[in-house]
């Protein structure tokens, strides 16, 4: 199998054994950092009380790992996991826009984001 460069690039040349050994490394890096477990606490603020079910799988060669959070409670959780509640569980807020005569317009313009789900630290190291 042949490894292409990034589109971003530019290039259609396949990878040397250099860069790829390079992009192994920053991968084997992320992977370390992303598995390492930190003492959470779960705020739900889409509904107070409620549970948060999903499943998550973020490298190719990760098991899909099932996640109940419940709010309020403590939970020791992997980085790529926080991560993805605090930075991807967010909703645009919108403003509608009006045209000359006061009606409502289809279009919208995201004046900010709501935030769903949070993991709060209970330990700092």
């Amino acid at each position: 199998m042949t490894v292409f460069r990034s589109f971003r690039y530019g290039s259609r040349k396949p990878m040397t054994d250099k860069e790829k050994k390079e992009a192994q490394a920053k991968i084997e890096k992320l992977q370390a950092e992303d598995s390492k477990i930190s003492k959470i606490r779960f705020i739900n603020h889409k509904s107070k009380g409620g549970l948060l079910e999903f499943t998550f799988k973020k490298y190719k060669e990760d098991p899909y790992i099932d996640y109940k959070l419940k709010d309020g409670e403590t939970y020791d959780l992997p980085m790529a996991v926080i991560n993805h509640i605090n930075n991807d569980c967010i909703e645009p807020l919108r403003e509608y826009e009006k045209d000359a005569y006061g009606k409502t317009l289809l279009t919208t313009k995201v004046v900010g984001h709501d935030r769903k789900y949070e993991c709060v630290p209970v330990n700092f190291m």
